[in-house]
């Protein structure tokens, strides 16, 4: 009987007081459920613009295979806006942590308290933990509501822009995700600093007594493991870059554990950096700046875990666009330039179907045969023709699942500037190509399928599975790294009736303009039947694309560095009323309220840019470390120079993090304005008091 009173007076009290301290840091609070607003959006609208885009070109589209071979465009469009909201959640996690951590410590009197009067320790981190999990849901349930209409907003910009568009949707396991993820980042990020807290014994935490000497111990050692695993991952880059030798799956995991243990070992060093970085700024402003600027400069490693937070969430969105930028530029543009620099030793043009209607397939993209005689007759004398032709063969698909090979004759790709063995060789090539069904391979195809020279391979065929043999292996031949099929299997593959597209090559000793011009004749004779693409202008289509997708998804990884502004404001707010006395004794002593302002902005200025430089460096890494681990094996291209190739991807990705980080100054400013102007209101007895 008397059980029941005291328990639901107990829930009662938990919940009163946990709703207390939400509602006593209101700013801190509404900051920490918006960072989990933009990272959920992100994720709902990812999902949802995906969709649309997906079955916009589903509902144009009704041919299974061509929906099949296009499916890694919008697979690839997908994953960038899932990373982003991965992204912008963990920047979202960082920013609870240290938000936690920080009022965490300026509650350690009333936990110690609550632990004195009977307060259990599991009693604590349930509170603590209740708060995070009041946050997620209120950032989840906003997120979905701003993710569909950022998602609707991307499908009208998409639509607008000439791509396919139709209705977004949310899958059940999209919506547990967004749910699970928003939740778990403020849930798991609170956990730290709500054990630590709990784990304080009562005297202790009454007493309220840090242990600076045993933190600055602990940042040593983490700093010296940093920088082992630093060194290390640059000694082995430097020694035997693992892509002279990785291939699948090896060529995919093994940059992505580096990768990992990279960004590790900097997170390691960071407070000992940190540390360094104030030292060294602190000498500096010391003989050539006022006392407002020396003073922000001497808090930085006295606030050094706070820093160290707050830079993190600013290196989160700086690595994400560099490395991103980096992997998109070798993918899409420093491979394709070395795989086609054989396909543009002889001029040559690309000839394909123009005017094809909203019903693509392949049929529909067969070159017609009055057009096939046109062409044959110009290129009498003056020029070699290949016809191509398109096939689905997923045991052969090099790029993505269901990337179109070709079938082809052999002559077109075994000449010169064609295939370039790294196994076999012309000979045994040609005799194999001519039987029933030879096989090109690229080196990462032939290792999926365990396959070798003279192997055989059984591939999808028409009317059932179709007995191929392996002719070669290596790369070339095309402007980007496919599997080729002989001709001599024509009947047994679902093709077209005619070639899908037309390999021109001009003979030696023709005249290119001249052959050019009659090309361009024919096409504009021909209409919409005809399209003339020189190679070299086929390519920059693609690197178009790679520049088009990167400035994409960088103008969205901008959230994340919004999200790290908010993480800057409930720091710096927070630790301007930590400071409450010391800033009020400033103005009481003569400080005007413009110095308290510099100091503040020079703070936060100087994080910010430690972490905008510390993000460069890490997103560079990340660039460089996918390229010395990923290599070109995998596309034929064993002698890729690993490191030049690491510079040109990572260069241009630089170029796009300096962008992102003129964001920085903007967002650093608005944030010291924003804490200021909330703490430092009126006059100084009114800064030393707390603000309710």
């Amino acid at each position: 009987m008397k059980k029941r009173p005291r328990k639901s007076l107990k829930v009662k009290s938990r919940s009163s007081l946990v709703l207390r301290n939400l509602t006593h840091q209101k700013v801190q609070t509404l900051l920490s459920i918006l960072a989990i607003t933009l990272g959920v959006s992100m994720l709902v609208a990812g999902e949802l613009a995906g969709s649309g885009y997906r079955a916009g070109f589903e509902d144009s589209v009704d041919v299974k295979e061509i929906q099949q071979s296009f499916a890694f465009m919008f697979d690839i469009f997908e994953t960038g806006l899932d990373a982003v909201g991965w992204a912008v959640l963990l920047t979202a996690g960082f920013l609870i942590y240290n938000s936690f951590s920080m009022t965490i410590a300026r509650r350690t009197v009333q936990i110690g308290s609550l632990r004195s009067l009977g307060t259990s320790q599991v009693q604590v981190i349930r509170n603590l933990v209740l708060e995070a999990i009041i946050i997620g849901l209120l950032g989840t349930g906003l997120g979905f509501l701003l993710g569909y209409l950022l998602g609707e907003g991307l499908l009208g910009v998409m639509a607008s822009a000439g791509f396919f568009s139709g209705k977004g949707s949310l899958t059940f396991l999209g919506i547990l995700k967004s749910i699970l993820l928003g939740i778990g980042a403020s849930t798991l990020a609170v956990l730290p600093p709500a054990i630590r807290a709990a784990r304080v014994p009562p005297i202790a935490a009454l007493r309220n007594l840090p242990k600076p000497g045993s933190i600055k111990k602990t940042y040593q050692l983490l700093f010296w493991i940093g920088l082992a695993l630093v060194i290390g991952i640059i000694t082995l880059l430097v020694i035997s870059p693992p892509g002279r030798w990785t291939l699948p799956p090896w060529n995919t995991r093994l940059p992505v554990y580096l990768s990992v243990l990279w960004l590790l070992g900097l997170g390691l060093m960071l407070p000992v950096i940190i540390g360094s970085f104030g030292r060294f700024a602190g000498r500096t402003a010391r003989r050539t700046s006022g006392p407002a600027i020396r003073s922000a400069v001497d808090n930085l490693p006295r606030e050094r875990q706070r820093v160290v937070w707050t830079v993190i969430t600013f290196m989160v969105g700086i690595t994400m666009i560099v490395s991103l930028s980096g992997i998109l530029w070798f993918s899409l543009e420093g491979v394709l330039r070395r795989v086609s620099t054989s396909a543009t030793l002889q001029p040559r043009w690309l000839l394909t179907r123009g005017g094809v209607e909203s019903e693509p397939s392949l049929e529909a993209l067969a070159m017609q045969p009055e057009t096939l005689v046109e062409i044959d007759q110009l290129a009498a004398g003056r020029a070699t023709v290949g016809k191509y032709y398109f096939v689905l063969a997923p045991e052969i698909s090099t790029m993505f699942e269901y990337f179109p090979s070709l079938l082809i004759n052999p002559e077109m790709v075994l000449g010169p500037g064609g295939f370039s063995f790294t196994k076999g060789d012309l000979a045994q090539a040609k005799e194999i190509m001519d039987g029933s069904c030879g096989l090109l391979l690229t080196p990462g195809v032939a290792h999926k399928n365990g396959v070798t020279i003279g192997d055989s391979l059984p591939l999808s065929g028409k009317s059932g599975m179709v007995n191929c043999r392996v002719a070669g292996i290596g790369s070339g031949g095309f402007i980007y790294p496919t599997s080729f099929i002989s001709l001599a299997a024509k009947d047994q593959f679902k093709i077209s009736s005619g070639p899908n597209l037309i390999y021109f090559i001009s003979l030696p000793g023709q005249d290119k303009e001249e052959l050019e011009a009659d090309l361009q004749d024919l096409g504009d004779r021909l209409g919409p039947e005809l399209e003339v693409a020189e190679i070299e202008s086929a390519l920059e289509t693609v690197y178009e694309l790679r520049e088009t997708m990167t400035r994409f998804l960088g103008s969205l990884l901008i959230m994340a560095i919004i999200g790290a502004g908010l993480g800057i404001i409930n720091t710096t707010m927070i630790s301007l009323m930590e400071r409450r006395q010391e800033l009020g004794l400033l103005r009481a002593i003569g400080a005007a309220q413009g110095q308290i302002y510099l100091m503040v902005n020079a703070e936060v200025l100087l994080t910010g840019f430690l972490g905008g430089l510390l993000g460069l460096i890490s997103g560079a890494g990340v660039s460089m470390i996918y390229v010395l681990a990923h290599g070109g094996n995998v596309y034929g291209l064993p002698d890729l120079p690993l490191w030049q190739a690491g510079w040109e991807a990572t260069w241009p990705a630089l170029k796009s993090g300096l962008i992102a980080c003129l964001v920085i100054p903007a967002v650093c400013a608005g944030a010291a304005w924003i804490s200021c102007k909330r703490v430092l209101q009126g006059p100084p007895r009114e800064t030393m008091l707390e603000i309710q």
